[in-house]
């Protein structure tokens, strides 16, 4: 419930939930695109490392630095719990990567099952444009 945004978008009309309440998670992954993944994350790693950080670090990025922004990742206090519940690896604050959540209905969520986060699929007038996100 600390991550909830009470904020209306095109998807998100109407009455907006107060909280959520997980009745059950069901994992599913796709062990070619994990392993894609982890083979990037880990040289975005690498490549934040070799970043000359004499003014700013490139990873992980400093507190002082969210506040520039529009503040710190809402998830960020509660992701080593969740990841710990659904026996996934730690995040690699090297990489500056952070667990995001995003909704859907479960024909969607079926179909992301069944055909992967294949571009075919995706949709082409997402609120950021055609992409997986």
């Amino acid at each position: 419930n600390e991550t909830r945004a009470s904020i209306t978008t095109r998807d998100r009309k109407g009455v907006v939930p107060r909280g959520y309440r997980v009745d059950s998670v069901v994992s599913v992954m796709n062990a070619e695109s994990w392993e894609s993944y982890l083979t990037r994350r880990d040289q975005v790693d690498k490549d934040c490392r070799s970043f000359d950080g004499s003014v700013d670090p490139a990873a992980p990025l400093p507190a002082s630095k969210w506040g520039d922004m529009s503040g710190i990742v809402a998830t960020v206090p509660c992701a080593t719990e969740i990841l710990s519940h659904c026996k996934v690896p730690p995040l690699e604050a090297g990489a500056n990567e952070f667990l995001m959540f995003h909704g859907t209905n479960p024909e969607a969520a079926d179909s992301i099952a069944e055909n992967h986060f294949d571009m075919a699929f995706a949709c082409k007038a997402g609120l950021f444009g055609q992409g997986l996100y």
